[in-house]
């Protein structure tokens, strides 16, 4: 009897410690990882520095990620406590990247219009939005490996391509 109490004792254990392993796992496969971002922009030949930024445009914790060593350039980044976070602030951005709408407490929306300098690239990879203003075909097509395509502004399928002029017949 004695036997048996300690071996459903050993199996309770196992099964515990495999659930809080999956548990772990399963977390770290929900954040993005800012040290292997970093490391695939250096392998890519960028230098890169990193600040923190203001986050006036959307709700995560902002950091400023300048690239040298080729053409001057900056991401934005967007970290947030989860990917549910994350992603519903990327559903306040409109898919061509210009304005970004926030429901207030009443319900009512506030919408920002934005003039960015260059073409905008929003990506969400699990608990972050990566922003890109600009037209690099080089680092558009890394963070597009690193994060997916773009879910807003040029290349996401839902932007106006700036560059065809309109003509009226």
């Amino acid at each position: 009897m004695k036997a048996k109490a300690v071996f459903l004792a050993a199996c309770i254990a196992v099964f515990a410690a495999a659930l809080v392993y999956l548990g772990i796992r399963q977390a770290s496969t929900d954040i993005f990882r800012l040290d292997t971002f970093l490391t695939a922009l250096q392998r890519a030949g960028y230098e890169v520095e990193t600040e923190a930024a203001s986050s006036a445009l959307l709700r995560g914790r902002a950091t400023r990620i300048a690239l040298s060593g080729k053409e001057e350039q900056s991401i934005l980044l967007y970290q947030y406590p989860s990917a549910e976070k994350a992603a519903a602030d990327a559903a306040c951005i409109d898919p061509s990247g210009f304005s970004i709408t926030f429901e207030e407490a009443d319900g009512a929306g506030m919408t920002t219009q934005i003039e960015w300098a260059g073409a905008p690239h929003f990506y969400l990879s699990r608990n972050a939005i990566v922003q890109y203003t600009g037209s690099d075909e080089e680092l558009l097509g890394l963070l597009e490996s690193l994060c997916g395509p773009p879910f807003a502004g040029e290349g996401s399928g839902a932007a106006p391509d700036e560059s065809e002029e309109l003509t009226l017949e």
